[in-house]
Parts: C-alpha cells; sequence; structure tokens
C-alpha cells in the first residue's frame, strides 16, 4: 500500500531519475583505521546516522567511490529484519573523516 503523495510530487520509477547505477553495498572485514563502512542501523528517520558505523581492513587506495557524498540517498538491501528492507536515508551533510568505535 502507497502513503499519499504529497501536492506537486509524481511518482516515478527510480532508474529514471539515478545518476548512478544501482550497486550492492560490500561487507569487508572489520579492521583498525581502515575505510568507514556504515551498519544497518545508520539508515533512520530519513538520514544518515554516521555513528553507527565501523572501521574496515581496506584503506583508500582507489575504494573512495564507494564512501557517502552530500546527496546521496541510501537504501536499505537486506538486514534480518523485514521492517528494514527498502528503507531510505538521505546523506544530508558532511561525513565524518573516521567511524566513531562502536561498542
Amino acid at each position: 500500500m502507497m502513503n499519499e503523495v504529497p501536492a506537486g510530487w509524481r511518482i516515478v520509477r527510480l532508474a529514471d531519475v539515478l545518476s548512478e547505477p544501482l550497486v550492492n553495498g560490500r561487507s569487508p572485514r572489520l579492521g583498525e583505521g581502515g575505510l568507514p563502512v556504515l551498519r544497518m542501523p545508520a539508515l533512520r528517520a530519513a538520514t544518515v546516522d554516521f555513528t553507527q558505523s565501523k572501521s574496515s581492513d581496506r584503506s583508500d587506495n582507489g575504494h573512495a567511490i564507494l564512501l557517502a557524498e552530500h546527496g546521496d540517498v541510501l537504501v536499505g538491501r537486506v538486514n534480518g529484519s523485514h521492517s528494514l528492507v527498502g528503507e531510505g536515508a538521505l546523506v544530508d551533510g558532511p561525513r565524518p573523516r573516521r567511524p566513531s568505535p562502536t561498542p
């Protein structure tokens, strides 16, 4: 069931408005000081919570293109909870240089 579309908005196919093709996320091993990796809880309330990230074992070495940038829209594809599938979030501001440590 679809929610009501606000006045002035229209429904379009996602593929018709993407500036880049859809890609799957990555699952690198955890490490220290590598590129940050967002956890699924980072996609909340339509924004990205960068405190919900962990450090990977990957260095930049050409992987910087994988980093979320201002204006990106991230969509949850799979997770243990069906309620998170399709959850979208806007990257609304600069990302931190390094992820916050996770307990």
